[in-house]
């Protein structure tokens, strides 16, 4: 609002904004939130790492929830996680130097969009509510001495939001405009300011008597502005107060508690005679599940969730908010007195003293917790991602209910893209087709010769209940009836009879449950407009009963499926002893092998839509008959698949049910299993001078030829055979996202630019319009870059990064964790980075390793708060940690010691235990296909292993790799 006394007179009193100083307790006392308003923070925090803990104490002290946080000078290139506050969702800039960065928190409930400006010289980010309201905020640099760049860039910017009927430029722009200052880059910005309507909301000083942390405002809204008398850094918090109308989401209000010593008493004296006498099968899961939940219901206690509910820091103690305030007189004194000498000193010694007391109580509280949970792994898990931040806060998909007017109709429209979406990719391949019907499946030898062995459903008991039951998370997200797995856990001896009756009269009569079909989606973002449905995965949460019938029938179906040896060898997905480290091993060894033998090899990555939401239910019910599923069998599975619904829930609004009649169900124990099912005649597909490799849906195509030619028609007939597959099973190549690799030994030998692969549909004419394949120099497959040349440097240097990002945390960690915890923590995050899949890269030469192992030093140097040039030797040491390069060799040694059978009084040279594979290159000298022999044999001369247990190996191998040195190490990778 613009304030007008008598613009004749006195046209210096035009103001836009409401200005004045006051303390954060006095805040509250000036800003009324009960109105449709605004509330944005901002504050000068250099360095978040630093002082997110006194950026809380503030918060806290203020009194009232801003809806929109503003930190600048962030640090952000030092900062590996952001951290969390409930209730936010938080957005990061890009930055040009180390000091750099502005981060955002802004309320989860609060619909927003973010955009990043092209700014020079500065950083910022744009939010705009509903482009109605926009707030710009930034950071400028002390140290960017072009206005004039500056100026142009933000010109354009706000240029950009001409549209927007309100903006708020709010940030540390180090540009002094006190009415006082007369300077030239002043004016300039001044003048670029009034020129797009923008004038100062105040003009107070916020660093010593200079007025550098700006809001900036263009709008006709009633607005305040309010400076705090208390510093964080040496610049004073802002917070501005904009009377407007933003638009919330409608959040969750309410949750229920569950009172556990009734409820599971009365379970206790629950009479499930009854249930023994019912013969069907529906009727018994709905009665069983009626019990349970009304049980529930009547013994859970709702609780309003507070509308203003504040993050209080459990170490926040009276105390040191008196020191605080303390802090913060003597700091107004020491401004209003700059020549009183003892005043300046008495003000920092106290300041720094609060400083170091606030770090003492946070880290004696630490230390109280990880004490309190010293034999609670969970627990002290807890602990850590409080300390670190390393659990991100995911905001609810709140964005959805604003489809529509109606929420409910909405979510509707949600659950039915979610619901449709398999048969929407069917009938594209249908109309494609020109096919009004189901297409015959993919006759392939699998299934043209059924199998004559039958599967057959066993009855379940009560200690097979009773183990599924123990190994149920206790963590599980509940399903439609409301039925915690905790619940069942704790309640098992009352419960395990009348669910093994379930169980059994499923089995028997072949049918499963209509109310265990019914699944809950929870919408989860991946990446994009959070506005569009497209860009959310859907995670289903089932019954925790359904889970425990899926388990019993998951049980038998997989051990009918490896008793017959259904499942191809070349499926790795969800199959029991397989990994994704086994199927990255078969990928490379196979590339390695043809390229030892001088043949052009062609990788091909195949990237299915949808995959797992596309199956067909009567192509998998037709799979399954061939391959032996028949009778009852196959009735439960038919059950299982037909007349499934769903419904999605956000807060406390709830969508119709939907029925879904295409696609495995995801977030159960089977679908993976029948997935398997699906696609196993797939990978039995036998093609000339290919290799099918899938780890579930991910699936690669491995070609070779003598001549790049030889290579090219290969591989476009191979393509061309999988392509037919997926169309006559209904399943969709995603084309834009299929990529190649053309592998070599080295760049020289790479096939010319004129290159390419295409995807045939036609009959593989030289001269068609066939979409092209992406070509690429490396791709990420599995967890790995792998490139062109198997050199894993792309590789190496992300997981060097992923390594260095840990670094903080420990260091956040080691004041207040013992030596065990941090080890404990090194564990879980750092060597599990290292040692996935380490067989399939850990053989590369050591000048690529180094820098990863350089990290891996870095962080065992902070966890012991040693130095930088601390040695390297002594460092592992004392950690009893292996090199990235022992773990490898280990790993090999271990594997190898697996796979290799045990043959008594082996008339054989013990340093020849295992015989040496033929090679030529250096590239297959590193692959474990052809250094685990020797590894073997090395391991085998200084402790005969062969004979041992794999537990007895282990403790030898890791005793003796401990007391090698660097060089001893790398000595073991030459033969």
């Amino acid at each position: 609002m613009i304030l007008l006394d008598n613009i004749s007179d006195d046209i210096d009193s035009v103001s836009v904004s409401k200005s004045m100083i006051c303390t954060p307790e006095t805040l509250v006392n000036h800003i009324n939130q009960a109105g449709n308003s605004l509330t944005v923070f901002h504050t000068n925090i250099r360095s978040v790492t630093c002082n997110f803990d006194a950026l809380a104490i503030l918060l806290e002290r203020i009194c009232i929830q801003c809806d929109v946080l503003v930190l600048t000078e962030c640090w952000l290139s030092k900062l590996s996680v952001i951290p969390e506050i409930s209730g936010y969702t938080s957005h990061s800039s890009e930055y040009s130097n180390q000091n750099d960065g502005v981060l955002l928190y802004i309320k989860s409930e609060i619909k927003h969009s973010i955009s990043q400006p092209l700014l020079s010289d500065s950083s910022g980010l744009i939010v705009n509510f509903d482009n109605e309201y926009a707030i710009l905020g930034m950071y400028r640099s002390p140290s960017q001495r072009n206005i004039n760049k500056f100026c142009d860039s933000l010109d354009l910017c706000l240029a950009s939001l001409a549209s927007v009927r309100s903006v708020v430029l709010i940030g540390d722009i180090n540009i002094n405009i006190s009415p006082n200052n007369n300077e030239l880059n002043n004016s300039k910005y001044l003048d670029l300011m009034a020129h797009h309507g923008f004038l100062a909301a105040h003009v107070l000083p916020t660093r010593n008597e200079s007025c550098i942390d700006h809001v900036m405002l263009r709008s006709n809204r009633y607005t305040a502005t309010y400076i705090l008398d208390s510093f964080i850094t040496d610049h004073a918090p802002i917070v501005f107060h904009l009377d407007c109308k933003i638009i919330r989401y409608p959040s969750k209000t309410t949750t229920l508690k569950i009172d556990y010593p009734p409820l599971l008493k009365q379970l206790s004296d629950t009479d499930f005679s009854f249930l023994y006498n019912i013969m069907d099968a529906n009727d018994a899961a709905t009665a069983l599940t009626n019990i349970i939940t009304d049980a529930i219901i009547s013994h859970s206690i709702k609780i309003n969730i507070p509308h203003r509910k504040r993050c209080i820091k459990p170490w926040l103690t009276p105390g040191l908010v008196r020191c605080i305030r303390h802090r913060d007189k003597l700091h107004k004194k020491a401004k209003r007195d700059k020549n009183n000498a003892i005043l300046q000193i008495t003000y920092t010694r106290y300041r720094n003293f609060c400083n170091n007391l606030l770090k003492k109580i946070k880290t004696a509280y630490e230390k109280t917790e990880f004490c309190k949970n010293k034999r609670n792994p969970k627990g002290t898990w807890n602990t850590i991602n409080k300390i670190t931040n390393f659990k991100q806060y995911s905001p609810p998909p709140c964005e959805l209910l604003n489809l529509t007017q109606d929420p409910h109709k909405s979510l509707n429209i949600v659950n039915n893209y979610f619901a449709e979406i398999g048969s929407t990719y069917a009938n594209a391949i249908l109309k494609k087709q020109q096919n009004n019907g189901y297409p015959n499946i993919a006759k392939h030898r699998s299934e043209s010769d059924p199998l004559n062995n039958s599967m057959v459903l066993l009855d379940t008991d009560c200690y097979e209940i009773e183990a599924i039951i123990t190994n149920l998370r206790n963590d599980s997200a509940t399903g439609i009836d409301r039925i915690p797995s905790q619940l069942i856990k704790r309640a098992k001896n009352s419960l395990i009879p009348p669910i093994t009756y379930m169980c059994n009269l499923c089995l028997k009569t072949g049918v499963f449950p209509d109310i265990l079909k019914r699944a809950l989606v929870h919408p989860i973002h991946k990446s994009g407009d959070r506005d569009s449905v497209e860009n959310y995965r859907p995670i289903s949460v089932l019954s925790a009963l359904s889970k425990i019938l899926e388990k019993v029938l998951n049980f038998r179906l997989t051990n009918f499926l490896k008793h017959n040896n259904i499942i191809s060898d070349n499926q790795f997905g969800f199959v029991k002893g397989k990994s994704t480290e086994d199927a990255t091993l078969i990928l490379t060894e196979t590339i390695a092998k043809h390229l030892d033998n001088k043949s052009k090899v062609i990788g091909v990555f195949l990237d299915l839509s949808k995959a797992f939401d596309t199956v067909s239910v009567p192509l998998l019910l037709h799979k399954m008959e061939m391959i032996g599923v028949r009778g009852i069998a196959l009735d439960i599975f038919r059950s299982y698949l037909s007349n499934r619904t769903q419904l999605v829930k956000i807060g406390d609004y709830t969508s119709l049910p939907a029925t879904v009649s295409f696609g495995v169900p995801q977030g159960s124990v089977l679908g993976p299993t029948l997935f398997l099912v699906y696609v196993n005649s797939l990978c039995k597909i036998t093609l000339p001078n290919c290799k099918i490799i899938s780890y579930a849906d991910d699936t690669a195509l491995i070609v070779h030829g003598k001549e790049w030619k030889d290579a090219q028609f290969h591989t476009e007939f191979a393509l061309g055979k999988v392509m037919w597959w997926l169309s006559s099973n209904l399943l969709t190549l995603n084309v834009k996202k299929t990529r190649y690799i053309t592998f070599t030994h080295r760049v020289s030998t790479q096939p010319s630019a004129e290159f390419h692969l295409k995807a045939h549909t036609c009959e593989q004419q030289s001269k068609c319009n066939c979409p092209i394949l992406s070509r690429s120099t490396h791709i990420r497959y599995l967890g790995l870059i792998i490139d062109y040349c198997l050199s894993w440097s792309a590789h190496i240097s992300n997981l060097t990064c992923r390594i260095r990002k840990l670094i903080p945390i420990l260091r956040k960690l080691r004041n207040s964790a013992d030596f065990e915890t941090l080890l404990c923590v090194y564990y879980a995050l750092a060597q599990s980075l290292l040692q996935y899949c380490i067989l399939t890269w850990g053989g590369i030469g050591k000048t690529t390793l180094l820098p990863l192992e350089r990290a891996q030093r870095a962080i065992l140097k902070v966890m012991l708060g040693k130095s930088l040039r601390y040695s390297t030797e002594l460092i592992y040491k004392e950690c009893s940690v292996l090199t990235v390069r022992q773990l490898f060799v280990m790993s090999v040694i271990l594997r190898k010691h697996k796979n290799t059978d045990f043959i008594p009084n082996l008339k054989r040279n013990k340093n020849r235990i295992c015989k040496m594979t033929f090679h030529r290159t250096a590239l297959a000298r590193r692959q474990y296909y052809v250094i685990s022999s020797h590894l073997y044999n090395v391991a085998n001369k200084i402790s005969y292993i062969y004979p041992m247990s794999l537990y007895k190996c282990k403790d030898k191998i890791l005793y003796w790799l401990l007391n090698l040195n660097y060089m001893e190490t790398e000595r073991l990778m030459n033969f």
